[in-house]
């Protein structure tokens, strides 16, 4: 369905108040559509017509994780708390990321502070160890890791090949996670001076 009958079947179905006899109409994708752009209205309707907000499209991905990956937070928020709140901790895809995980590596600051506000397991890893820590520092993303830095997240803590969030190279050179929390430059520091490797 090209973006402009996707418009029209939303506004028709907003104008017929969920009236979904359209052979062409899948609710589910349609509320992964809305939550990529932030459409909230949308949303909220395809969640009243049972949308599922777990369906996954043929990129591996939900609703919630185009939200939180497009920084969508009122939209995020929503499907949380209207759908299942127990879905923040929802671990997807192979490498087993929670919805932190995907806001971190999307660098979406506010959705990881919104998802941390909502409950969301601070220091949960993923299948390879990460948290979203991890995340963040292999992403480069710095007010990222200080929003996760400033809720308690473990800074010390190891994935599956032994290294910390500091340790992982970035694309622009070494952990600049130092610059937000300087315990951990020292850290770096004593990491380096013990024969400590980077990862």
């Amino acid at each position: 369905m090209d973006e402009a009958n996707r418009e029209a079947a939303i506004n028709d179905l907003i104008q017929a108040r969920c009236n979904v006899s359209s052979p062409t109409f899948d609710r589910n994708i349609e509320l992964i559509e809305a939550a990529k752009r932030g459409h909230h209205a949308n949303v909220e309707l395809l969640l009243r017509i049972n949308a599922n907000p777990t369906h996954e499209d043929e990129t591996g991905c939900n609703a919630l994780d185009w939200a939180a990956q497009r920084g969508h937070c009122s939209v995020l928020a929503h499907i949380l708390r209207e759908g299942n709140p127990n879905l923040i901790g929802r671990r997807c895809h192979k490498f087993g990321n929670t919805l932190l995980h995907t806001a971190a590596a999307a660098a979406q600051h506010s959705v990881v502070k919104l998802l941390l506000d909502l409950g969301a397991e601070v220091d949960a890893n993923n299948a390879e160890g990460h948290t979203a820590l991890h995340i963040a520092a292999l992403n480069d993303a710095r007010k990222t890791a200080e929003v996760l830095i400033h809720a308690g997240a473990g800074t010390e803590d190891r994935d599956h090949k032994d290294c910390m969030p500091l340790h992982h190279p970035l694309g622009r050179g070494l952990s600049r996670l130092w610059i937000c929390c300087p315990s951990l430059g020292q850290q770096l520091r004593d990491e380096t001076a013990k024969g400590g490797r980077l990862c």
